[in-house]
């Protein structure tokens, strides 16, 4: 999903995945919003490749669908690596240089960012509009059906292999 907030469009801005690819390359400085699976992976990733790493979540924690044990860890990971990490902080507007955002109804301004990169969802890649028209036996599975977990659709497509 792309961010609806003013300066989105700017040339610094990318998206997630795009860095996890290798189709967007981060800068120096990376200020990545969203603090789910992928914001807190696209952040660990650029912490091998940038001297200042940010996470910036509006929730209250970030990466809550994480074990514990394995959440636990990559906190420590992050503060061993000094990633500054917002959470309940909702982003109000991009700057070219970083974020206006708000936390607990306070005005926070984050700077000194060259690369500004959102992990804030996704949805479903529907490639066929009509999928069932495709073959006699379809079954439509992981991000066609519906954004979710790399888990959750490998888990899925094992029953739907079951079944067949």
């Amino acid at each position: 999903m792309k961010p609806t907030f003013k300066g989105a469009e700017k040339a610094n801005v990318m998206q997630a995945n795009d860095v996890l690819i290798g189709e967007a390359v981060p800068g120096n400085a990376a200020l990545v919003i969203g603090g789910g699976l992928v914001g807190v992976e696209t952040a660990e990733y650029c912490v091998d490749y940038c001297s200042r790493v940010a996470v910036v979540e509006m929730m209250d924690a970030i990466a809550p669908e994480l074990y514990m044990t394995v959440r636990d860890r990559l906190i420590e990971r992050f503060r061993e690596e000094r990633v500054e990490v917002y959470e309940g902080t909702k982003v109000i507007e991009l700057t070219g240089d970083g974020a206006i955002c708000e936390k607990a109804g306070e005005p926070l301004t984050l700077q000194g960012f060259d690369t500004i990169i959102y992990a804030i969802g996704s949805e479903a890649c529907l490639p066929y509009k009509n999928p069932e028209a495709l073959a006699k036996e379809v079954y439509v599975i992981a991000d066609a059906k519906e954004a979710r977990s790399a888990v959750e659709a490998i888990y899925e497509a094992y029953r739907v292999a079951q079944k067949i």
